[in-house]
C-alpha cells in the first residue's frame, strides 16, 4: 500500500473543507474511484505567500528534481516513513516540500485470496494522506512538472478481522493519515531542520472502517461509485 485511492469530494467541498484555493483544470477536480499511480491528481500545499492553502494537480509518481527525468529514473508512488531521512530523493522535499492529498478511502488486497477492500474513516468523510512533492525541469524544453508521492507507514490491524494472516505479512504497510490541527505545520513551506516524525504513525484502526470492495476495481480502466461496493 498504497497503490490505489478513491476520492468523492468535488472542488466546491474540498474548498471548504481545507480552506483552500482551487488551481487547474475543471476536469480534475471530478469524483475519481480509481485513482491509479502516474495519473494526474490533486494535493495541497501553502501558497508561496505562505498565507493561503492552494490545491494544484500533479503527477502521482515523483520525479526528483536532481534526476534526469521520468524516462532514466523511477519515480516512485510511494515513500517509506522510515527512510525520508536516508534517501537523496525524499529528505530535501520532506523538509522543505510537503503536501497533503485529499481522500475519501484507499483499497487495500488480502492476500492470498486478493480480494480487495475499501477502507476510510468512520467519523470523517473527507481526510488527508500526509505526501511529499517536487518539481522536475525538462531541459530540452525548460517545462516543469510537479509531481507527489504518500508516505505510507506500518500498518495498523484495520483489516486482521477479515484475515487472520494480514499481522502476520511481511510488513504489510498503510497510508500516513493526518489529523487536522496538524495540517498547517505539515504544509508549512518553512524549511524544518526536524520534521516531526511523530505524526508518521499508523491511524487508530477503532476509528477506522473496512468493507469488501467490487473486484473490478483491479482494473484501473474501471471508474464509478459500483466499486465501492462488492
Amino acid at each position: 500500500m498504497c497503490g490505489r485511492y478513491y476520492r468523492t469530494a468535488d472542488k466546491s467541498a474540498l474548498q471548504d473543507l481545507f480552506k483552500a484555493v482551487a488551481t487547474g483544470a475543471a476536469a480534475t477536480y471530478a469524483p475519481a474511484y480509481n485513482i491509479s499511480p502516474h495519473s494526474i491528481q490533486l494535493i495541497l500545499r501553502q501558497a508561496r505567500d505562505r498565507a493561503t492553502r492552494e490545491i494544484v494537480p500533479m503527477r502521482w509518481g515523483l520525479i526528483g528534481h536532481r534526476t534526469k527525468g521520468p524516462g532514466s529514473t523511477t519515480t516512485p508512488h510511494i515513500a517509506r516513513a522510515d527512510s525520508l531521512e536516508r534517501s537523496p530523493l525524499w529528505s530535501e522535499p520532506f523538509h522543505k516540500r510537503r503536501c497533503i492529498i485529499p481522500a475519501n478511502g484507499y483499497f487495500e488486497w488480502l492476500q492470498p485470496q486478493g480480494v480487495p477492500y475499501c477502507i476510510t474513516l468512520k467519523y470523517s468523510e473527507v481526510f488527508a494522506f500526509a505526501g511529499l512533492w517536487d518539481a522536475w525541469k525538462d531541459p530540452s524544453n525548460g517545462e516543469w512538472t510537479q509531481s507527489f508521492a504518500i508516505i505510507t507507514t506500518h500498518g495498523n490491524e484495520i483489516l486482521a478481522d477479515f484475515n487472520d494472516n494480514y499481522n502476520d505479512e511481511e510488513d504489510p504497510r498503510m497510508p500516513v493519515i493526518l489529523q487536522p490541527d496538524d495540517y498547517d505545520y505539515w504544509l508549512s513551506r518553512d524549511e524544518i531542520n526536524q520534521p516531526r516524525t511523530d505524526l508518521l504513525v499508523p491511524y487508530d484502526a477503532h476509528r477506522m472502517s473496512a468493507w469488501p470492495a467490487n473486484p473490478k476495481v483491479g482494473n484501473i480502466k474501471n471508474q464509478g461509485p459500483d466499486l465501492l461496493h462488492p
